[in-house]
């Protein structure tokens, strides 16, 4: 076999066994729009402490946080206002306050927007892990 048909024919194996083949379609991006619309509501997630957390996004772009943090020393209350916006399929957070102080106004925080449904919403946080919130209803 000439050695240009069996390079040929090792690349075809090799697209073949890694898979490299047809595969399922990436999920449709939506619009910065069509995001923003999907978040306005209420929302529940779990911290990575195990504290509870439920998040309201306003039609007008303004946010609250209302939780509990969780930690070896006790559980810490927490309520956070903010005003927010998606652009590029960023979240955007501009802290207003922050009870107790964890955080400064003006102060601001970007999340990856993953996924938004009328159910579950997935981000990725500013330290880089993915995050999951759900809907309330």
């Amino acid at each position: 076999m000439p050695k240009i048909a069996y390079s040929i024919l090792l690349f075809w194996l090799a697209m073949v066994c890694l898979g490299c083949g047809p595969s399922s379609p990436p999920p449709p991006k939506i619009s910065d729009a069509e995001a923003s619309e999907r978040l306005v509501g209420k929302w529940k997630e779990t911290g990575d402490t195990g504290g509870i957390v439920t998040n309201e996004f306003t039609k007008d772009g303004k946010y609250r946080s209302e939780g509990v943090e969780k930690r070896p020393q006790g559980e810490t209350k927490f309520v956070i206002t903010a005003t927010w916006k998606i652009s590029g399929g960023v979240l955007t957070y501009t802290i207003e306050s922050s009870k107790p102080k964890l955080y400064e106004p003006g102060e601001t925080l970007e999340e990856k927007v993953l996924s938004i449904d009328e159910r579950e919403f997935m981000y990725r946080d500013v330290n880089g892990k993915v995050q999951t919130m759900v809907r309330l209803p």
